[in-house]
């Protein structure tokens, strides 16, 4: 566990039932919080992800839930992955909507946007930067973030103070 004064960084495996344990020690506030994951869904059985999900719905009073997340997973690309890795999650995470679908247990808001769309809102400086630093190939770069979004969902949102259009 990485701990600081303002939020704590948790390793830990999300079937592992000793996992409340570990968030309670990092003194959690489960009244107003975030949780945050990346790419667990797609690993996860769907009956895993809904029970995922709900936990972290009641699990928490005022609070934002954001997970970066494979997308689009019934295409070419995604079917060339279903091949070559065990993704037992490729339902859940069959498009953007299949994901806002599976946030709403509990949650009472819920939006997605996939990569693409993130990149064409950053600045051109930045934009530029990715561009001479990541990839030469930029159609493959887009394809790639075609397959991955950023989804969060809220609950009590206006107490959280968020503003948040997608």
């Amino acid at each position: 566990m990485l701990d600081s004064k303002k939020y704590a960084i948790i390793g830990a495996d999300l079937q592992d039932p000793k996992v409340e344990e570990k968030l309670k020690k990092s003194n959690m506030n489960t009244h107003f919080d975030t949780a945050k994951t990346a790419c667990v869904l797609v690993h996860k059985a769907p009956q895993q992800s809904t029970n995922l999900v709900k936990w972290a719905a009641d699990s928490f009073g005022a609070a934002a839930f954001i997970n970066y997340e494979q997308v689009n997973m019934d295409d070419r690309l995604g079917h060339l992955w279903r091949q070559q890795c065990n993704l037992v999650g490729m339902e859940t995470c069959k498009s953007s909507e299949s994901q806002k679908e599976l946030l709403l247990n509990g949650w009472e808001t819920a939006s997605a946007l996939n990569m693409t769309i993130l990149y064409s809102r950053l600045p051109r400086t930045e934009v530029s930067r990715i561009k001479t630093r990541i990839l030469d190939e930029m159609e493959l770069l887009e394809q790639l973030m075609q397959h991955y979004c950023l989804w969060w969902a809220t609950r009590e949102g206006s107490e959280l103070g968020l503003k948040i259009t997608d």
